[in-house]
């Protein structure tokens, strides 16, 4: 049986521009591997980040983070601002605004087809 998440962390990250979101994007991109490998030994089960769609004119991802317990959700907040501090340079050129919020899962159906 996989485990459930039990807390979540939700991550809105926005940037003034395409070019900056691109910037941010490709960052991601290149150093995700080295974040996710790290967390996951400290008990991330998922991390994803997606392109907020339905915002016309808006340049906005999201990031989602599922951690098996509240033990967890410490450990991993340890290697975040790590990570933050090491690519402090590179954040600041990105230029985003980033607004993260806590959640405990309640409820949590996953169709056969997932």
């Amino acid at each position: 049986m996989k485990s459930t998440p039990k807390l979540i962390s939700y991550t809105i990250v926005d940037f003034p521009s395409e070019t900056h979101m691109e910037l941010g994007t490709r960052f991601f991109d290149e150093k995700a591997s080295e974040f996710f490998n790290k967390a996951e030994k400290k008990g991330l089960l998922r991390w994803r980040m997606n392109r907020v769609w339905n915002k016309q004119g808006s340049f906005t991802l999201s990031q989602v983070y599922e951690y098996k317990d509240e033990k967890a959700f410490k450990n991993c907040q340890i290697i975040v601002d790590e990570f933050y501090d090491k690519y402090k340079k590179d954040f600041s050129l990105i230029n985003a605004k980033i607004v993260s919020s806590r959640a405990i899962t309640l409820l949590d159906y996953v169709s056969e087809d997932y």
